[in-house]
């Protein structure tokens, strides 16, 4: 029910689909591993959605699920280096205080602050951070290949992107949404060479442009008012 406060996992061996949804007195918890030899095998979508106190969170290694986290507008620090190379489809959505701090990302000694990937992150989700509207950059680590649709949707703070060549596919409307006026891209190559499972509108819901080349590598796309 919604008075939970504490949660022992070492009792559980699955957790279903929104088991402690909405649980408003539940302020933190700590997932163990999910391996062969652990109690606990699975989480079901959506176990902690709508938890809207939650603000301190551990995982272990594959504790992750879809829309884990949905609408838990206080979370703002999640590690996952170590925890999971995929980010699940809308595990954050909604998630409105998550920030991005660069100082800790792809960090094993992580400082504790913002969301932090695990370098060998290969493919995040639909809707992983739909709606993290605090979210101001994020940056794609080398061994990311794919970004599927609405992965960023109305992340209205973002100002930056860096998109490294290793990205072969951006599926649509990744980034509807943000804020056209302050949003820009720095790509690792020239149109030209962008790849082909870079969809004709991977971009946004406003048109991106060339401004030119930030340095001998690094093309720079920002709005252009028509």
């Amino acid at each position: 029910g919604t008075s939970i406060s504490n949660i022992d996992f070492s009792r559980f061996s699955k957790i279903g689909n929104y088991a402690f949804k909405s649980c408003l007195s539940l302020t933190e918890v700590s997932i163990p591993a999910i391996t062969n030899i652990s109690v606990l095998k699975s989480l079901g979508e959506g176990v902690f959605s709508d938890c809207g106190y939650l603000t301190d969170v551990t995982l272990g290694n594959s504790a992750v699920s879809k829309y884990m986290f949905k609408n838990c507008l206080l979370l703002e620090n999640v590690n996952l280096y170590d925890v999971t190379t995929v980010i699940p489809e809308g595990m954050f959505y909604g998630c409105k205080s998550l920030k991005y701090d660069s100082s800790s990302n792809k960090d094993a000694t992580w400082n504790g602050k913002g969301v932090n990937i695990d370098d060998d992150t290969t493919l995040i989700q639909p809707y992983a951070f739909y709606g993290c509207s605090s979210l101001t950059g994020f940056e794609i680590t080398t061994a990311l290949t794919t970004i599927q649709t609405r992965a960023f949707n109305n992340c209205v703070k973002f100002d930056s992107l860096i998109i490294p060549d290793t990205v072969t596919t951006i599926e649509a409307n990744v980034w509807n949404g943000c804020n056209e006026e302050i949003f820009c891209f720095y790509v690792f190559a020239p149109e030209s060479e962008w790849s082909s499972g870079w969809v004709n509108n991977w971009n946004c819901d406003f048109p991106v442009y060339l401004l030119g080349q930030a340095d001998e590598s690094i093309y720079e796309f920002v709005y252009v008012p028509e």
